[in-house]
């Protein structure tokens, strides 16, 4: 799994794309260029049509359909992609050990790894880096073993590689989603000295926490909540369907319109408090000051009143994040979809970075 969330090498290897398979949504996004100096060769999304109740062959067959259409309309000749997981069966976490010979801490994050996943970690996968600088251990004394581990179940790991191979691809990379998120904050943002920033990524079946600040490690949490339960559940109080109810957050027009769009501020409480709650319980983790700004991204960041919704509630500052905006187009068509819906590519944009 990959876990160098900063590269800091630019050197010319097989081209790789980013794709982000979603409950809702499939997104491809390839970059040319290199680390500082990208451009957007091209960004597509294509919505796959999975519905709540399908069995699991039809949720497979239709986010397939999605994976191939998304590469047909891209017309790139690369067949190697980078992709990721999140979720309850993802874990991330810093360590900081002891001085300890270098043949041990392979033992030593196993361990760690065994107490703070939800799952058996020695019978799935967890991978783990140490962060050095200038050849030692980068911690407060100079001799702690500090770094970020990895732990995902191969249950996950599998699912999304068999989509991968089922639409005639290569999954060279398989990353987090939350560390590629980190990433491309990493390549398009600049964090100032003693800030902690924010992003949350909304979206279908969960979103995505990850907590930054200039030199430390990234804080990633999952939530297993996103704007498919919030579309589902404004559907159930207002007896209409989750496709109705996107339609109509989308601009289209429908039954009880007006009372629909008034339901968003009840539907997002949950997640919002969600989010509330993690944002607090980094700062007490770290003993931070607080938040200072919060980035959302993700297809549900794009509804309209949300980002302000957001903002009432968690008492930061709140800006919409669109990092493909940061690059030179390849052409008008993909201006056009990176000004419509660029914050929706953040987590393809991250896995885009990534070098083979």
């Amino acid at each position: 799994m990959a876990l160098d969330w900063k590269q800091a090498i630019d050197l010319k290897r097989e081209q790789v794309v980013g794709l982000d398979i979603g409950s809702a949504s499939v997104k491809l996004v390839g970059l040319g260029g290199g680390s500082g100096h990208y451009t957007a060769q091209f960004a597509q999304r294509i919505e796959t049509g999975v519905l709540p109740d399908e069995d699991d062959k039809s949720r497979r067959d239709k986010m397939v359909s999605a994976i191939r259409a998304c590469f047909e309309m891209s017309r790139m000749q690369t067949r190697q992609v980078v992709c990721g997981v999140s979720g309850p069966e993802v874990a991330v976490r810093t360590f900081c050990f002891p001085s300890l010979p270098a043949e041990e801490v392979a033992e030593a994050v196993m361990l760690e790894a065994e107490q703070v996943c939800p799952f058996d970690a020695r019978s799935n996968v967890v991978d783990y880096q140490i962060v050095k600088s200038n050849g030692k251990s980068k911690a407060a004394n100079g001799q702690d073993i500090t770094g970020l581990m990895v732990a995902a179940t191969k249950d996950v790991i599998r699912r999304k590689i068999e989509l991968v191979n089922g639409s005639y691809l290569n999954c060279a990379m398989m990353d987090v989603e939350g560390l590629a998120l980190a990433n491309c904050f990493g390549q398009t943002e600049e964090i100032e000295d003693g800030q902690v920033v924010a992003i949350v990524n909304i979206g279908g079946a969960s979103t995505n926490i990850v907590i930054l600040t200039k030199e430390g490690l990234p804080f990633v949490r999952d939530i297993a909540y996103g704007g498919d339960m919030i579309f589902n559940q404004i559907g159930l109080e207002f007896n209409t369907s989750r496709g109705q109810v996107a339609s109509i957050f989308a601009g289209g027009e429908g039954r009880r319109k007006e009372e629909i769009l008034a339901g968003l501020g009840k539907a997002c409480s949950k997640l919002i408090s969600d989010i509330n709650e993690s944002l607090r319980y980094y700062v007490i983790e770290r003993r931070t000051a607080a938040i200072n700004k919060v980035y959302i991204c993700g297809g549900f960041s794009q509804v309209n009143g949300f980002s302000e919704m957001v903002g009432s509630q968690i008492n930061c500052p709140v800006a919409v994040w669109n990092p493909l905006a940061k690059f030179p187009a390849a052409n008008a068509g993909v201006r056009d979809v990176v000004e419509r819906s660029g914050p929706a590519f953040a987590v393809a944009a991250g896995l885009a970075m990534r070098t083979i």
